[in-house]
């Protein structure tokens, strides 16, 4: 069932379980192209009110392709509002990158009998982990004379979506940047980072007020690669610098010795 959190509603703990989940079936937001999906019929409304299927999504594996249909029907109340008419998703933060999601529907109406809905999930995930998830939601009410749409509600509950490491690579770590070297330095330091997956790879160098002072981009083939970031012309102090590759990031320090 569906829960918005918001000072003027108090929705019911079942509600909340509903939200939180459909949450994880909709989590994904990435680059791929949009893929149909078709609900299943046979999926019945046991929340009472609302329904998802299946209720766990299945972990997904990094750069492996994911694809889920997950059937939903929505909710026709909950605690503290009028009727529904529909909810509209608008949004999810928090999501692991190379993931998109496609709902058949850009309004989910509640009818009677109840019309099933659904959403694909689908795409290379290049980050793995437990990614706590944000919902943003647009539920339109009808006090008896039209629908409206209620203030926007958000779903921060404690609820993760699982990508695990590449099944048959134990040691598998995907990317990993190394420490600077020298570091301090005076005139150039080497930056070197090892990836399983060849790509651009961007290092930027920020001064302590935050400002871009280097940006340069490289191919990495799969296995080591290396910045040399020349900076003879800086003055001395610390410096931060972050290396992107394949959705991933790592921040760290460099100091200028002189």
């Amino acid at each position: 069932m569906f829960i918005f959190e918001h000072n003027q509603f108090r929705p019911t703990m079942n509600t909340k379980k509903f939200l939180v989940l459909l949450a994880v079936l909709i989590s994904f937001s990435g680059v791929s192209f949009a893929q149909d999906c078709t609900p299943d019929a046979a999926v019945i409304d046991t929340a009472e009110p609302g329904q998802i299927s299946p209720a766990v999504l299945p972990n997904a594996i990094q750069y492996s392709y994911y694809d889920e249909t997950i059937t939903i029907i929505p909710p026709d109340s909950y605690s503290g509002l009028p009727i529904i008419y529909s909810i509209i998703i608008d949004s999810i933060v928090g999501l692991p990158s190379g993931v998109s999601w496609y709902k058949n529907e850009d309004e989910f109406l509640v009818t009677d009998p109840d019309t099933r809905y659904c959403v694909n999930l689908y795409g290379e995930p290049t980050e793995q982990g437990d990614f706590p998830l944000t919902l943003y939601i647009t539920p339109y009410v009808d006090i008896g004379f039209g629908p409206f749409a209620s203030d926007q509600q958000v779903d921060d509950a404690s609820m993760s979506m699982i990508v695990d490491e590449p099944v048959g690579l134990p040691d598998f770590k995907g990317f990993v940047a190394e420490k600077a070297y020298p570091n301090p330095f005076s005139y150039q330091t080497r930056i070197q980072f090892t990836t399983s997956r060849a790509g651009v790879a961007e290092l930027v160098v920020y001064n302590v007020l935050g400002n871009v002072i280097y940006q340069e981009r490289l191919f990495a083939e799969s296995g080591k690669n290396a910045f040399y970031f020349d900076g003879s012309d800086l003055c001395a102090g610390t410096y931060i610098y972050t290396i992107e590759h394949n959705g991933k990031k790592e921040t760290n320090r460099i100091m200028k010795s002189k």
